[in-house]
């Protein structure tokens, strides 16, 4: 790959990972009138929706229309990677909401941060993918950063929430490698915008027999402004720029540059609601930052695998 394409897929992950660090400020307040499955219900469909001009300008962009075989393929692999990624989107969000009930937000972060640890591994196992020490030394960087930044007040005891986190995490991973899985054979659009819109109407029935006390259209207009920003920036603009990312950026160090949601989120924080950052905080950051860089780092070469002499 090329390193002005891995750059610009970077470019990508980093913006969706300021994207989504800032939409949990607007996830906070719209939690305060709807319900998990409710706002997911709302959010998603928003953002599914949001994407049909996104559709429509890319469809118009195309210089030549594919074959019949292959438009029919890819539209195959954009329905299928479209369920698949939906399911891992659905769990990994409700998971977010229903773990959040019984852990603190400092375990939460930790414990779904740790995907950064399970996508590589995942990569590994089931795309048989090579994993640079480079990235595992990026990997453990960020632990540290990430257990800086959410969890130094220590794990005294394991409960349900930190279970329904780990799921998270765990999703979170999937979601990444199925996307890292389908983009190359799926209309990138499109799958971004089919995802949302099965997450979103998967959610509705269930919110209005489970929460149907507070489901209702005066909630929704309460948290307009949050559902908005969650349904258009959080899912179509942040998850869209996660896909196209990683058609040019390798799974393992796409999962490093979407960690740093955590870092984003401790600044919109203290820029938005006022929050002040600890010292032991700024520390982790500098060490997420670090990770990314030890990333990037060039790869030592051996000889067998140098280009001839000429």
């Amino acid at each position: 790959m090329h390193m002005a394409g891995r750059n610009k897929g970077n470019i990508f992950l980093l913006l969706a990972a300021l994207v989504w660090g800032m939409g949990l400020v607007s996830q906070q307040a719209g939690m305060e009138h709807l319900g998990p499955l409710g706002f997911t219900a709302v959010r998603c469909t928003l953002g599914g929706l949001s994407m049909f001009p996104v559709v429509w300008i890319a469809d118009r962009r195309k210089k030549e229309a594919p074959q019949a075989h292959e438009a029919a393929a890819k539209k195959k692999a954009t329905v299928k990677g479209a369920l698949v990624c939906a399911a891992a989107l659905i769990t990994l969000i409700l998971c977010q909401q229903y773990g959040l009930m019984f852990t603190t937000v400092g375990k939460a972060g930790f414990i779904t941060a740790l995907y950064i640890v399970i996508t590589p591994v995942g990569s590994m196992v089931f795309l048989k993918k090579k994993i640079s020490i480079n990235t595992w030394a990026a990997v453990a960087i960020a632990l540290a950063g990430m257990y800086l930044l959410c969890l130094t007040g220590g794990i005294s005891s394991v409960n349900t929430g930190d279970l329904i986190m780990l799921l998270a995490a765990a999703a979170s991973s999937a979601h990444m490698l199925a996307v890292d899985h389908f983009v190359e054979k799926a209309d990138p659009v499109r799958l971004s915008c089919f995802q949302f819109m099965i997450t979103g109407l998967a959610c509705f029935i269930p919110a209005l027999i489970f929460e149907g006390d507070t489901f209702n259209f005066e909630n929704i207009r309460l948290s307009a402004v949050p559902v908005i920003y969650a349904g258009m920036a959080s899912c179509a603009v942040g998850y869209t720029f996660q896909i196209i990312g990683q058609r040019y950026t390798d799974p393992g160090i796409a999962a490093l540059l979407l960690s740093l949601e955590t870092v984003f989120a401790l600044i919109a924080g203290w820029l938005i609601l006022g929050e002040v950052m600890e010292p032991y905080e700024y520390a982790g950051c500098a060490l997420m930052f670090a990770a990314i860089i030890t990333a990037q780092l060039p790869q030592h070469r051996s000889r067998k695998d140098m280009p001839p002499d000429i």
